[in-house]
């Protein structure tokens, strides 16, 4: 028979809405760098910059994007045993920062040879891109996997809001850092970085009940 549950579709409706403002917001950041240093310092130094990003998103890309869907699926069904899924993202969270410090800070050692032998003489300046956000990268996935669990326990709007958040804030540093130069430009994306890793570990401490040490007891 033909039928139609309100309630369900009201359900799904609200947290795809959240889901869907996360993605906007996301892209927002994501891309409003490039538009910003594009209109300052021109073609040249943004092709620069985007090359060194996308670089960059290919190889942490390699080792957590497929984790993130199997992560969202696993913390799902621990929805309804707090402890286990706070013990569950410790325990991923700290896999995560044996992978990504080395990496970030591996390519910021290696950023000069890899500019030379990858990418060539013509691309000068990529290696303060991979140094600077190599690092920012690393730093950025300690807390890569917070979404996940924020939508897993049914609480979509976690990360939206926090984006909400950073929007207000990347948006104007990105305006006010792009007329020094891409390394000022690079420095100044590492710092609010650093801020919203920042953000998402008082969250964190709020929606999962975890300690505001937690990120230094995954890195040791």
């Amino acid at each position: 028979q033909l039928s139609y549950n309100l309630h369900l579709a009201r359900q799904l409706f609200g947290f795809s809405s959240w889901v869907t403002m996360e993605a906007f917001l996301g892209w927002l950041i994501m891309w409003g760098d490039s538009i910003v240093l594009g209109h300052f310092l021109g073609v040249k130094e943004l092709g620069v910059y985007r090359v060194g990003v996308t670089f960059l998103m290919l190889v942490f890309g390699i080792f957590f994007n497929p984790l993130l869907p199997v992560a969202y699926s696993y913390f799902s069904r621990l929805q309804s045993n707090p402890e286990e899924l706070r013990q569950s993202f410790l325990k991923i969270t700290k896999l995560m920062a044996s992978i990504s410090l080395p990496i970030g800070f591996g390519l910021a050692v290696l950023a000069q040879p890899i500019s030379s032998v990858v990418f060539g003489q013509k691309w000068e300046g990529i290696a303060v891109v991979i140094a600077i956000i190599g690092i920012m990268h690393s730093i950025g996935w300690l807390v890569g996997i917070n979404p996940e669990v924020y939508r897993a326990i049914g609480r979509p709007d976690v990360n939206s809001k926090l984006l909400i958040a950073a929007v207000i804030y990347y948006i104007p540093v990105y305006v006010i850092a792009a007329p020094y130069g891409l390394l000022v430009f690079c420095l100044a994306r590492l710092a609010v970085a650093v801020v919203s890793m920042g953000l998402h570990i008082f969250v964190s401490n709020m929606v999962l009940n975890l300690p505001f040490t937690y990120i230094g007891s995954c890195i040791k």
